[in-house]
């Protein structure tokens, strides 16, 4: 079934979902397109959020995309990635699934505060084969989530956990299994391990983001649950609050208008200077940021790219850096300099010299740069390998990452 076009729904602070512009879409391969209308009325409202600064402001005019991109990246920011496009295909296997399908399929659980149906009037619905339908939101248990994980990747299709899974998993971003699950009274996000992990990621993530916040770093509230024998890493949602009202957030992507695949040609710089732009409070944020890039450096997270940098809407068209997430250390085997995603002014060299080096792009002086960076490291020398141990990990595989946690 052709999908071409779609109205966008933004949830605003006390007037709910409502109505902000039309997105057409052209399929043309790599050569694929999209164009984007802010409606009068939304344009006229007092609390208006743009939702992508740089390729769609807040204008009567449509904008279309740059050449390149196939879709904004501030809608983009909002539909699934490798996982959740994985799960969708294996749900509608007879159909050819496009960016709008990726984006009207998805459940309302999404990231930020986008929604999509197919006119102003009746408000965010659901696309599938057969037509538009209301939400149904369910969150599964993490039994049954582990459960249909496991079914899907065996394609067991006839389970009941299998269905389940197909119906309502996430459509947050990244590639590995997760989903959103109810803990504690609000709203997780759950991340699962599979058969052939080579040793418990989720209970590494949690170890290492406890680390993070060791370290001064913001992050959200975690925790370490348990399903069928197996850890699974539980991350509060920070773009929802307690009533479960979405918060408006963009990418680190959509921030600096890159293109996803080409992340790995720029700089830090470029992230630092859409926070200049961007943030309500720059100088804060760039001090947050710079504990971030150095624990990346510290724990060997070589997945530090702009997708795993975020940004929670603020006020006045201003954003602040969200709480860090996606923290996960990479095996160092041969003892020798590890690299990150994003350049530094020494290139991608994971080191102390570098970041300090580059301490002016977060605009810090030489002097305050080594000062975080040490009182970091000295936490995490100390402290790594017990809190490894502390989450059940066996001897055997925290040994195996002594080389990603040595005094860079």
């Amino acid at each position: 079934m052709k999908l071409d076009t779609l109205y966008v729904y933004i949830h605003l602070a006390n007037q709910g979902w409502i109505p902000c512009g039309v997105l057409t879409h052209l399929d043309s391969g790599r050569s694929s397109s999209s164009a984007f209308a802010y409606s009068k009325k939304y344009l006229s409202n007092s609390n208006r959020i743009c939702i992508d600064p740089h390729q769609i402001p807040l204008s009567e005019n449509e904008k279309s995309t740059e050449e390149g991109f196939s879709i904004f990246n501030g809608l983009r920011d909002s539909s699934p990635d490798a996982w959740g496009r994985y799960v969708m295909g294996k749900k509608f296997p007879s159909t050819a699934l496009g960016e709008l399908h990726y984006l009207a399929a998805t459940n309302p659980d999404r990231i930020g505060a986008l929604a999509y149906g197919p006119n102003p009037e009746d408000g965010p619905k659901k696309w599938t084969p057969d037509g538009w339908i209301d939400y149904d939101m369910k969150y599964l248990d993490l039994s049954t989530n582990t459960q249909g994980i496991d079914d899907l990747l065996k394609e067991d299709k006839d389970t009941e956990a299998y269905k389940n899974v197909t119906e309502f998993a996430s459509g947050s971003g990244g590639a590995r299994p997760k989903s959103n699950v109810i803990w504690g009274g609000e709203l997780h996000l759950a991340k699962f391990s599979i058969s052939t992990d080579p040793y418990n990621i989720p209970a590494l993530e949690y170890a290492t983001m406890s680390l993070a916040r060791d370290c001064g770093i913001d992050i959200p509230d975690i925790d370490l649950g348990r399903a069928l024998d197996r850890d699974v890493f539980l991350i509060k949602r920070f773009d929802r609050d307690k009533n479960l009202a979405p918060s408006h957030f963009a990418s680190g992507l959509t921030l600096t208008n890159i293109h996803e695949n080409e992340f790995n040609r720029y700089q830090y710089r470029e992230l630092c200077d859409a926070i200049v732009t961007h943030s309500s409070n720059f100088e804060e944020d760039l001090k947050k940021l710079y504990r971030r890039v150095a624990f990346n450096i510290m724990v060997n997270n070589n997945d530090d790219h702009l997708r795993n940098y975020g940004f929670l809407y603020d006020s006045n068209q201003k954003w602040r850096l969200s709480p860090h997430y996606d923290v996960v250390p990479a095996q160092n085997t041969t003892g020798g300099s590890c690299a990150l995603s994003l350049s530094l002014e020494g290139g991608k060299e994971a080191s102390k010299n570098n970041i300090v080096k580059s301490c002016s792009m977060f605009r810090l002086t030489t002097g305050e740069a080594k000062d975080i960076f040490e009182e970091m490291q000295e936490i995490v020398t100390k402290t790594w390998k017990e809190k490894l141990l502390s989450t059940g990990l066996n001897k055997e595989t925290v040994e195996s990452f002594a080389l990603s946690f040595l005094e860079k």
